[in-house]
């Protein structure tokens, strides 16, 4: 339970890095979007 929440917070804080980052290009946030909303419904 520990290491998924663990993973789940590691992967909401890395999208939010991307998203918040002016200087990270869309198409790495359009790579990441799909694993990142995937990866929390699954955890969730």
């Amino acid at each position: 339970m520990d290491y998924t929440f663990r993973s789940a917070l590691v992967t909401m804080l890395i999208g939010l890095e991307l998203l918040l980052n002016p200087t990270a290009t869309k198409n790495i946030r359009r790579i990441w979007a799909f694993p990142a909303v995937l990866l929390l419904s699954i955890v969730m």
